[in-house]
């Protein structure tokens, strides 16, 4: 009787104890990432209850993610789609978002997203603007000349929450071809003014002789 009370407890102890592991398993497994993993032959008791509301609730955090992921590929190729170039910085100084534009304006070549800006950006004024619009939270509107005889102009936004800067907002306008145009009209109203001198000079010799 001993033997079989001991066998029958032990059968017993494992039929409990089974869908608890077979739970935490799935748990443990779900947490690392492994988001394809379900619980499977789930029994029509309390523990299957548990076990199929788990499962559900595994289906929903699934298509949140994926949802979240369709937003964010959206939001990559809407900024990719735009030529001034954009980024935003949060508060612990890393870049989170960045445009194909930005990275070619600034001749980036790595990866930089999840990185520290300071070492993506290689312009000490931009830097310095930067960390300015950081501390004081305050919009500001400047421009750069860079490497190549190119000029941009830089807005920042601050992203605010509650009483603190929660990260920055830079848009990147190239203005380097208005720049060759005004550089071109100031040569030429300067080549202009040097060769009407010459003329101007004998005219007014010659009136002055008259």
């Amino acid at each position: 009787v001993l033997a079989a009370s001991i066998i029958v407890i032990a059968l017993i102890s494992i039929r409990i104890t089974k869908p608890f592991k077979e739970t935490l398993n799935f748990a443990s497994e779900f947490a690392q990432g492994n988001y394809k993993r379900r619980i499977m032959n789930y029994n029509d008791d309390e523990i299957g209850t548990l076990q199929n509301a788990l499962n559900k609730m595994a289906d929903t955090i699934v298509a949140t993610l994926n949802e979240h992921i369709l937003e964010q590929k959206k939001l990559e190729a809407t900024l990719d789609s735009i030529n001034d170039g954009i980024t935003m910085i949060n508060s612990s100084k890393k870049i989170i978002i960045c445009n194909k534009s930005f990275l070619a304006m600034l001749a980036i070549d790595t990866e930089a997203r999840e990185r520290p800006y300071y070492e993506i950006i290689r312009n000490s004024t931009l830097n310095e603007q930067i960390e300015k619009g950081l501390k004081s939270g305050e919009k500001d509107f400047f421009e750069i000349e860079t490497t190549y005889d190119k000029f941009f102009e830089i807005v920042i936004n601050p992203i605010k929450g509650e009483d603190i800067v929660e990260g920055l907002l830079l848009t990147l306008h190239d203005i380097s071809e208005k720049r060759k145009i005004e550089k071109i009209k100031s040569d030429l109203v300067s080549n202009v003014s040097h060769e009407l001198k010459t003329p101007i000079a004998i005219i007014k010799g010659y009136l002055e002789t008259i």
